[in-house]
């Protein structure tokens, strides 16, 4: 066996004689010429006769040997690729796992490395492929298709050397999108086909592509506002957002300086770093992220660094400098979160156009009001819900409508509705979510409120069935009010709401059209009894004893009725309105019904009697 020449501890050349295990030139490119036929490490060490920590060894050490490693590897992927197709076709084999290669320890903290498998990338292309076209089909929408969410204008950003500024958003690419809407389009045999043909390079950047594969709620609105708010419904797609951004800012800003906010460092630790879609989880192939715990840091590789804070250690906000801030649930911030998010801003003096993103589930706080100011006056608030992200499943989405869908914790939690309780207000959100009941036992009497529209085409006519329980309690069934239609048309709907609820009165306010009124509604259906009563004080004064059979639990919603409920909630004491629209209609029409049957002759003596 052939001498060595090697370099001692002070840098002399020595010749040794080689270790009878060491790995020689030879020994080294056996194992590269068995890693071409196999593409497994440890069966191309047994052999060359040396262990995979000696291969590893070399490989962390030796930058030549890392290149012809890769190589190796791509001459044996097109190997493969070749047996795969010539046996059973490319439609069934390319998705399998074809390599068994331990991740090599440089590349410990990174997402993928030159081990990760060509169709492993594949298979995830098709999948959100699928999705996409699935969701489609159920015009549930995709961005490329229906495009709810609100788009702002993109201010450019002048440069005196005439290049972007590094804080410009990553667009999609209009070729890019032209690509997936032709695979979206391909048969499912000819789709697999076309991607098992395509290299791993390929794959992998494909994959990567985040503006690709986003919706618009997770892309950056553009312009650089000072505060870019995300406040959606759980599932929405908001770390992937908020780590994709950070992570693209990184790569743009050499050496800049990012601070990571959570309500704990371990908060922060699991979701935003650690997370299945936080900064580890989105670091491209081959691009080295290092995360140290200790230290509580995140190293990019163009050396750019996030630091981690909490909002819980506000201090530690004091004194530091940033370049852009990723603030995650601000909605649990706590009580120290005004000071960290105080300090927070105070400390974004690096750079040109310092950013900050919030991503949170909607928390009715004061901070949550003060970020929400902030970002509209920018134009940069995302409103989003958890079935705009396509790439969910769609009996997850589907098991949580079905369970949450119109109650406070679902407009909360997957609508990402931001719900508080005005000032003053007869109903709270609490008491309304303590007054629903799953359904409403067999009723002894159903009466219907109407308040009618003061003009054909303007207000909406409210139209709100109760019932009374047997167990004495009343019950609202239905909210079948109408917008924007003639006399006649409110008409046609409270007849039909009526024999739908088998009511037995109906009782409407007649302030706005006198008789008429009652000559509309049997106009549309001559049997239906019919009451008209007067409105002799304003709306909140007649709401309040209505508000008191809440307060003691006589009354009861059999169901959700978002819009009835948010105008409750807008009803002040002493007269005042706060809620959607410029009148209650819907609560108006519930009052007049609640009143009728719980507060009147008949509703009284049959609550006593019960």
């Amino acid at each position: 066996m052939d001498d060595l020449i090697m370099a001692n501890r002070d840098g002399q050349r020595q010749r040794r004689k080689p270790h009878p295990r060491g790995f020689t030139v030879q020994r080294r490119q056996r194992f590269l010429d068995a890693l071409a036929l196999t593409c497994n490490v440890k069966r191309a060490a047994a052999f060359a006769g040396v262990s995979q920590c000696t291969v590893y060894k070399h490989r962390g050490r030796d930058p030549q040997f890392v290149a012809q490693w890769r190589e190796a590897l791509e001459a044996g992927y097109d190997r493969l690729e070749m047996l795969a197709l010539e046996h059973g076709g490319a439609g069934v084999r390319w998705s399998l796992p074809i390599r068994n290669a331990p991740k090599p320890r440089w590349a410990r903290n990174c997402r993928r490395s030159t081990s990760r498998r060509q169709w492993n990338c594949c298979a995830i292309i098709a999948r959100r492929a699928t999705a996409i076209r699935q969701r489609e089909a159920n015009n549930a929408g995709w961005r490329r298709a229906r495009r709810p969410m609100r788009r702002w204008p993109r201010r450019s950003q002048p440069q005196a050397s005439g290049c972007a500024s590094p804080m410009t958003p990553e667009a999609a690419d209009p070729d890019d999108l032209k690509l997936l809407r032709a695979l979206i389009d391909l048969p499912e045999k000819v789709q697999a086909q076309v991607l098992a043909r395509l290299s791993d390079a390929q794959c992998v950047e494909w994959l990567e592509r985040f503006p690709i594969w986003a919706h618009d709620g997770q892309l950056d609105p553009g312009g650089d506002p000072l505060v870019w708010l995300i406040m959606a419904g759980r599932g929405f797609g908001k770390t992937r957002a908020g780590a994709e951004w950070l992570s693209g800012l990184a790569r743009r800003t050499p050496g800049a300086r990012f601070a990571l906010i959570g309500a704990t460092k371990d908060d922060v630790r699991r979701v935003m770093v650690e997370g299945p879609s936080g900064l580890l989880a989105v670091a491209r192939d081959g691009e080295r992220i290092e995360w140290s715990r200790a230290r509580g840091e995140v190293t990019f590789a163009s050396g750019a660094m996030a630091t981690v804070y909490s909002a819980e250690a506000a201090e530690a906000l004091r004194g530091p400098e940033h370049h852009a801030a990723w603030c995650d649930e601000i909605g649990k911030w706590g009580r120290r979160g005004d000071d960290a998010w105080d300090n927070m801003m105070f400390g974004l003096r690096l750079g040109s156009a310092p950013r900050v993103l919030v991503t949170t589930t909607p928390q009715s706080t004061e901070l949550m009001r003060r970020v929400e100011r902030l970002a509209d006056a920018a134009a940069a608030v995302v409103r989003g819900r958890t079935r705009d992200n396509p790439h969910l499943p769609e009996r997850f989405v589907e098991a949580m409508l079905a369970t949450y869908a119109g109650t406070r914790l679902g407009r909360q939690e997957l609508d990402g509705e931001l719900l508080e309780d005005v000032a003053g207000a007869l109903w709270t959100r609490r008491l309304i979510e303590r007054a629903r009941a799953e359904a409403a036992p067999e009723l002894v009497r159903v009466v219907i409120g109407v308040d009618p529209p003061a003009s054909a085409g303007g207000d909406a006519c409210g139209i709100v069935a109760v019932g009374l329980g047997r167990d004495g309690r009343g019950y609202v069934i239905e909210d079948a009010t109408v917008s924007g239609v003639s006399p006649e048309g409110w008409a046609r709907a409270v007849a039909k709401c009526a024999a739908r609820c088998g009511a037995d009165r109906v009782v409407a306010e007649k302030n706005q059209g006198g008789d008429m009124v009652a000559s509309v509604l049997r106009g549309a259906d001559t049997g239906l009894p019919v009451t008209l009563v007067h409105a002799s004080r304003g709306k909140s004064a007649r709401a309040e004893p209505v508000a008191l059979l809440y307060e003691a639990g006589k009354v009861l919603h059999a169901g959700a009725f978002p819009e009835l409920e948010d105008e409750l909630c807008g009803l002040q004491a002493g007269g005042g309105y706060e809620g959607p629209g410029r009148s209650p209609d819907r609560a108006d029409a519930l009052v007049w019904a609640m009143t009728e049957l719980m507060l009147g002759k008949r509703g009284a003596a049959r609550v006593t009697l019960m």
